[in-house]
């Protein structure tokens, strides 16, 4: 922190010895100068305003260049959402906002969670252009958590690799989501109130007010959400509130502070589990140590049945049943199995499944829709805090800066309960049948039975504890200076200079439930079957039970002291110090008075990462942070953290929009972005990932017509993204290592994403009573440049074989057939929205409005199912989607005080179709919402 605050008053003191100098003019200043000192002052060039938006239509933007700029000037390919659009579509959040953004696709995780539950990012991932993206900015700043709408001005989304002004952004695209701010000159108290037919119950306000003889305006937006969602357990509970403060010190000189504080919990679902009961037969469930008698020899695993735990394993399985404890793990003399549905490709996988019974999601029949097993103790409590303080000042009517800093801090509490068979690692999400006839009883360690099992062959799903403790402490320093030169011959230049410094602190603990150390020694545990580790403890619920709070709680075992320790998986566990130093120039040319304009822009990124590194301790295997030296810390001491990677990189943007005729325009740009900080990773060689990259040109075309009321824009991309992480082969980096010099370091080599396509956006307002927006893209994503490090060292390899005298034709089989399966066809994807409002502005029916939005998003390709080598379910694409939502406002005002009503009815025709990435993680669409909202304002 003490770092951070020395360069932020470093700063602030060289930009007030600027404010010093400019506003102490000597008396000898012309009286010309001290007149221009008097005129007001515009400073809309750092924030934009609704004021200039028609309809949904959005003339000016923040991304691009850090400066509100005119969207027909610049030619990056960017989208705003206003916040009128927000409101008709009744988005709560940008991931709504994402289904109808250009080129963009929800593609969260199958829970639907946002900001997901086990402290990744892929909660908040959305697609641009067919290229994932993780990076979402607030205020011109990253942001990690949910983005609600009640403290939301508007959304921007720019696509392509347009990292010049940010800097750390994906190659496909980021959003850049913009807060509410306070208004001189504005007083307004607004209460909102949502009502919805699945339980959600929501309600907030915005105050707006003007003090201190129009010098001070203050703003404040709270939130109280009590939400639902379509399964069962995956609402939110959200409260919040955010401050903002506008201070006028001079007629040049602002003072922005906005502040916020929310507190989420977020509901997370497994979702659709897949069932892993379907080829055991019925009343063949045995303990036996033969579980296939008309087989020779001694099957461990059986038709549909797996064994669990071998009896020579250190690792013990106490499992509650039915309020009981009892150990799974087999013995000398018993072998206890779980249900298994075997898709493998060799003879075991033919004679546990002799009928080539595909693994698939769990029927309706057995799990009903949206039904959630996760129980109650499966959410994450999200809480964090942002500042944002900035000052702007006009030195002269052509030169303005802006200085600002920032922080936000998140602290997340993630518990979950893992549904997996956490006992053989095989399978998630599973639901199986319980094989087991009978099983040992070992609540009293002296006296361990074999009783019968009460829930033989029922249906149970299992539960493991895991709890992830994660957070960030993001500060951020920003200046931005913009100067306008005077230049003859209607030719305008504008230069803006912008330099930002971010330092992160990031944290990530992940524990799972195992017996304490006391419980291991009064079971008589010893050596490596002691190590907590080796004693996880886990829960079957059986369907039978029912799936309420009740049955699916875990608490404590009766008779088992459990606690919860650090995970025994290396690489779970984190600390982060890392930095990103950013120094940017945009050129903005107008030429032939604005019959053309130019953008030019490179920018100097250097990013900075620290890690800390992790042991394993080879008594208790439990995982700790290490020093220096690799010596395990204790739990509390001083974590140090580790240089990693230090990168340099550089963005740049070159582009034009040329005005043919005052309707048509072209445009043209090539971009080029760098993204660090979700790039961790060391490759084949040892060394950290180089960071993804992003480059590509985008051509277009822009037509406006009646004066800007109706504007459509075309846009033609090629898009490149580089540098991403992918695993090889071990059976090839196997067979290559013996020909390397180097041994192999680790198992990531990279391959690039390149996609083509098009969009299209237009709006239309040809009269002030309608507004429409439609949106069309299409990309065509093929993967190229496949492991550069891999084929470095199978060169190698083969240039080592032949100096011995060996062929290398005969050597790497495995290898080359790796390189031969490594190019699978490109992916095409097409979407398309509308959204559209008729209002009647006289008559009877002044005041009432009917819209309606849509949205098509072709369905996906499904990796088929082979079992022992025969496909069993070929290939195939999930339906499309087609979701049509209308809405009706009616607007009435009485006296001072205005009221809307307004009805929104989400995919009216409840079309619901399976969008999960393979057969058996099914993700359903959203089925049919009524939603109604009250707005009162005075």
């Amino acid at each position: 922190m003490k770092p951070f605050l020395r360069t932020a008053a470093i700063a602030a003191l060289l930009f007030s010895a600027l404010l010093h100098a400019q506003s102490s003019a000597p008396p000898a200043a012309s009286a010309a100068k001290a007149a221009r000192a008097d005129e007001p002052v515009i400073l809309s060039v750092f924030e934009v305003t609704a004021e200039s938006d028609r309809g949904y239509a959005a003339s000016t933007a923040m991304s691009g260049t850090r400066t509100n700029e005119k969207l027909e000037n610049l030619p990056n390919a960017i989208s705003v959402m206003t916040a009128d659009l927000l409101a008709d579509l009744g988005a709560l959040n940008f991931l709504d906002a994402a289904d109808f953004a250009v080129g963009a696709e929800n593609i969260y995780n199958d829970g639907a969670t946002r900001g997901a539950a086990v402290g990744t990012r892929s909660g908040n991932q959305i697609s641009f252009r067919g290229l994932p993206s993780v990076r979402q900015l607030r205020d011109g700043f990253p942001w990690y958590m949910p983005q609600d709408v009640f403290n939301t001005e508007r959304i921007e989304f720019s696509r392509g690799p347009g990292g010049l002004s940010y800097g750390d952004v994906d190659a496909g695209g980021t959003v850049n989501v913009g807060t509410k701010r306070a208004i001189l000159g504005r007083n307004s108290f607004t209460l909102a109130t949502r009502w919805d037919d699945w339980g959600g119950r929501r309600a907030s306000f915005d105050e707006q007010r003007t003090l201190a003889h129009d010098r001070v305006a203050m703003r404040i937006n709270g939130l109280y959400n009590d939400g639902e969602g379509a399964r069962e357990r995956s609402g939110t509970r959200m409260k919040g509130i955010a401050a903002a403060v506008r201070w006028k010190l001079t007629p040049r000189t602002f003072v922005d502070v906005t502040v916020e504080r929310v507190n989420d919990r977020e509901g997370a679902t497994h979702a659709v589990l897949t069932d892993d009961s379907t080829v055991y037969v019925r009343g063949t469930g045995t303990i036996a140590l033969d579980a296939n008698p008309d087989v020779a020899g001694v099957q461990a695993n059986g038709v549909g049945t797996a064994q669990i735990s071998a009896a020579t394993s250190n690792v013990s399985l106490f499992t509650l049943i039915g309020g009981k404890l009892y150990n799974l793990k087999s013995t000398a003399t018993q072998t206890f199995r779980y249900s298994r549905t075997n898709n493998g490709a060799g003879a075991a996988a033919l004679q546990e499944n002799p009928r080539r019974l595909p693994r698939l999601s769990a029927p309706e029949s057995l799990v009903p829709r949206y039904q959630d097993w996760g129980g109650p103790m499966n959410f994450a409590h999200l809480e964090w805090r942002a500042l944002t303080a900035e000052i702007r000042h006009d030195f002269t009517r052509n030169f303005r800066g802006l200085f600002a800093v920032n922080q936000q801090v998140d602290k997340n509490t993630r518990p979950k309960t893992l549904n997996d068979n956490l006992q053989g690692s095989f399978g998630g999400r599973g639901i199986f049948i319980d094989v087991n006839p009978s099983i040992i009883d070992v609540a009293d360690p002296a006296n361990p039975r074999l009783v019968p099992n009460p829930y033989y062959e029922k249906h149970y799903i299992q539960h493991q504890l895991l709890t992830t403790n994660d957070g960030h402490d993001i500060k951020n320093i920003r200046t931005v200076a913009v100067y306008d030169a005077p230049l003859p011959g209607g030719i305008t230049q504008r230069a803006v200079l912008s330099g930002g410094f971010r330092f992160e602190k990031y944290y990530k603990d992940i524990f799972n439930e195992m017996l304490t150390p006391e419980e291991i020694a009064r079971r008589g545990l010893t050596g490596a079957a002691a190590q907590p580790t080796n004693n996880l403890v886990y829960r079957q619920h059986y369907l039978v039970d029912g799936n309420g709070d009740e049955p699916l709680s875990n608490y404590p075992i009766p008779g088992l002291a459990s606690g919860f320790y650090r995970r025994n998986l290396l690489g779970t566990n984190a600390r982060y110090d890392q930095n990103l130093a950013n120094v940017a120039l945009n050129l903005l040319g107008g030429y032939f008075h604005d019959r053309v304009r130019t953008s030019i822009g490179i920018s100097r990124d250097r990013w900075h990462q620290k890690i800390a590194r992790l042991g394993t301790n080879p008594t208790t295997g439990l995982v700790h942070f290490v020093d220096r030296n690799g010596t395990l810390l204790p739990e509390g001491a001083p974590i140090p953290v580790f240089d990693v990677n230090e990168n340099w990189a550089t963005n740049q943007t070159y582009g034009a929009v040329v005005r043919v005729l005052p309707w048509l325009s072209l445009t043209g740009a090539w971009l080029e972005s760098k993204q660090f900080s979700d790039n961790v990773g060391t490759d084949l060689n040892g060394r950290p990932f180089p960071g993804l990259g992003g480059k590509g040109f985008d051509g277009g075309v822009r037509l406006n017509f009646l004066d800007g009321r109706i504007t459509i824009s075309y846009v033609r991309f090629d898009t490149t993204g580089t540098n991403v992480a992918v695993g090889v082969s071990t059976a090839a980096t196997a067979e290559l290592a013996p020909y390397n010099a180097q041994p192999f370091s680790g198992a990531q080599d990279f391959r690039d994403r390149k996609t083509l396509g098009h969009e299209i956006e237009a709006f239309f307002s040809p009269t002030p009573n309608i507004t429409a927006r439609v949106s069309y893209s299409s990309s065509f994503v093929t993967l190229t440049n496949f492991y550069p490090l891999l084929s470095a060292r199978y060169a190698e390899a083969v240039a080592t074989a032949k100096a011995s005298g060996r062929d290398p034709s005969t050597l790497f089989p495995l290898t080359e057939q790796f390189f031969e399966d490594a190019e699978p066809g490109g992916t095409e994807r097409h979407t398309m929205t509308f959204t559209g409002r008729y209002s009647f502005t006289e008559g009877m029916l002044k005041g009432l409005a009917l819209g309606g939005a849509a949205r098509y998003q072709q369905g996906h390709s499904i990796n088929g199912i082979s079992v022992s080598g025969v496909e069993v379910i070929p290939n195939k694409f999930t339906d499309d989607i087609y979701v049509f939502s209308p809405f009706v406002s009616y607007r009435r005002k009485f006296g001072r005080v205005s009221w809307t009503g307004q009805v929104n009815v989400q995919n009216v025709f409840d079309r619901v179709s399976y969008q999960g990435l393979n057969y058996r993680n099914n993700r359903l669409t959203d089925p049919r919402q009524i939603v109604i909202t009250n707005t009162i304002t005075f």
